[in-house]
């Protein structure tokens, strides 16, 4: 269950201690020094470790705790889905108003050439676990995917947020694996973007304020983030769902009248800290963007008032059922008590919002209220659009790396989901994406954004690419990319390709 401390006294003070100097904080963007990091990190063979560099951490006790001010916070815990999911017995539901719960692990190379002088690039990832109460930033997944960026020259943050959910296990008709999404789903997706914004703020503010007394130094200008399944819902969310009047309540209808605009003064960093256009790249880990449904057959059109629309390299899975890799349609559940599932009303919450009151689904729930793109049509988006992208798709793999056959609990036969590497296990899997998004990462930042990518779609297809060398062409060379197909016909190739030759 969940744990929260009652040093209130501690957080009243660190509030009012950030609060008297974040005004000295806004004018201070632009990076102490030159260390040019992109052109440093691009000599190295990313798809690998840096060899010899030592990673640190900050985890446990040392965690950094980024929520700061309890006036307002409300989590929410679920009874239910601690019985069900978590397998506590005897869970209630309950509200919590400590943000102690709001905190971040970090990763970072001990050893780098003037690594406390020259300000390295960030990443901030998101773990998953459905918005359910049983996933914390403890997921040894997470935990080891975060180490394998840091081992490549990054410091990574991984952030812990507000979760509680109820999900409805009511299948929509007409599509099997298709299910409702509830208002307990919702207003958790909102709060762990209000969470993961204002975490963000809360690392360049610390950044700003206290580097010299740190371990570590990043560069605020450049700031990457990723997620995994929910986790890299809320990230992709956070890149791109910027404007609270027409996207955030477009397609969190309502919410923001129970929980509050998306960005509220939980957190240390404050709102005054705009993260736009800092944040330079997305890591999308079999994740999806929600757009309004008249935007389906042109996504880009709902994200054109965006302050930046960052690059985005995705890994997704072809068998994905949860998560579609194309566009899905999103029907809200219906507002009424359903016994067939505890006498849960999906339809409706009123526990523990932030301004009170009850919190409704708007739809008829026959039709559908919303779409999600997945990494197939993000990819697409973003091509079209001239924005750097990457696309890895394993034509076997469902929602997640499988698990290791012959482990306990594991009812895999093989494992399947590794990308045309021929890797037999997760770690190595990803490890695999750690390299291919460092590299990514560092191409963008060196790059300043322009599609330097001649290769970008790579179906069950090993990318060996390194480094930031450019061809005759001006574009980055492709090492050993894929025998498959060819560069001029791989937006066409498709994994019916690779299973029906």
């Amino acid at each position: 269950m969940k744990k929260h401390s009652s040093s209130f006294c501690k957080y009243v003070f660190t509030s009012l201690f950030y609060l008297l100097i974040s005004n000295t904080l806004i004018a201070q963007w632009d990076e102490i020094g030159s260390c040019n990091i992109a052109n440093q990190l691009c000599g190295f063979d990313l798809t690998n470790p840096i060899p010899g560099l030592t990673i640190g951490v900050k985890n446990g006790s040392n965690a950094v705790v980024y929520g700061v001010n309890p006036n307002g916070f409300k989590d929410v815990q679920y009874g239910l889905e601690m019985q069900k999911s978590c397998k506590v017995s005897g869970a209630n539901d309950a509200c919590f108003t400590d943000p102690s719960v709001l905190k971040y692990y970090v990763y970072y190379p001990t050893n780098y050439p003037n690594y406390q002088t020259c300000p390295l690039l960030p990443v901030i990832m998101v773990h998953g676990g459905s918005y359910s109460d049983c996933g914390d930033i403890d997921n040894p997944g997470i935990v080891y995917m975060c180490n394998e960026i840091a081992k490549r020259g990054f410091v990574v943050f991984n952030v812990e947020y507000r979760r509680g959910v109820l999900p409805d296990r009511n299948v929509v008709p007409g599509f099997p694996d298709l299910e409702y999404i509830s208002a307990q789903q919702e207003l958790a997706v909102y709060r762990g973007i209000q969470d993961i914004r204002g975490a963000i703020r809360s690392i360049v503010m610390r950044e700003r304020l206290l580097a010299t007394a740190s371990d570590y130094r990043i560069d605020t200008n450049n700031i990457f983030i990723g997620g995994v399944s929910a986790g890299s819902i809320i990230a992709l969310q956070t890149a791109y769902q910027q404007s609270q009047t027409s996207q955030l309540d477009v397609v969190f209808p309502g919410i923001s009248t129970v929980l509050g605009s998306i960005d509220q003064n939980y957190y240390i960093g404050n709102t005054t800290v705009d993260i736009f256009p800092k944040i330079r790249g997305v890591l999308n880990m079999w994740g999806a963007l929600t757009i309004p449904l008249n935007k389906v057959n042109n996504p880009a059109n709902f994200f054109l008032s965006n302050i930046s629309r960052p690059p985005v390299i995705s890994f997704h899975g072809d068998q994905d059922h949860v998560v579609w890799p194309d566009t899905e349609p999103l029907y809200f559940s219906r507002d009424i008590v359903d016994p067939s599932q505890f006498n849960v009303n999906f339809g409706r919450e009123s526990r523990c919002l932030t301004n009170g009151g009850t919190y409704v689904l708007p739809g008829d729930y026959t039709t559908p209220d919303l779409a999600t793109i997945g990494s197939k049509s993000i990819y697409t988006m973003l091509k079209g659009a001239s924005i750097p992208t990457e696309l890895y798709t394993d034509c076997q793999m469902e929602h997640g790396l499988d698990c290791q056959p012959g482990t306990q609990g594991c009812a895999a036969v093989t494992f399947d989901s590794e990308f045309g590497t021929h890797y037999t296990n997760e770690n190595d899997v990803n490890s695999y994406i750690a390299g291919r998004a460092a590299t990514f990462f560092v191409t963008v930042a060196k790059y300043l954004n322009n599609n330097k990518f001649q290769m970008s779609k790579f179906v069950e297809c090993r990318n060996d690419r390194h480094g930031c060398t450019l061809n005759a062409n001006n574009k980055l060379d492709d090492l050993n990319s894929c025998t498959a197909y060819t560069p001029a016909t791989q937006d066409d190739y498709s994994c019916s390709d690779i299973l029906n030759p």
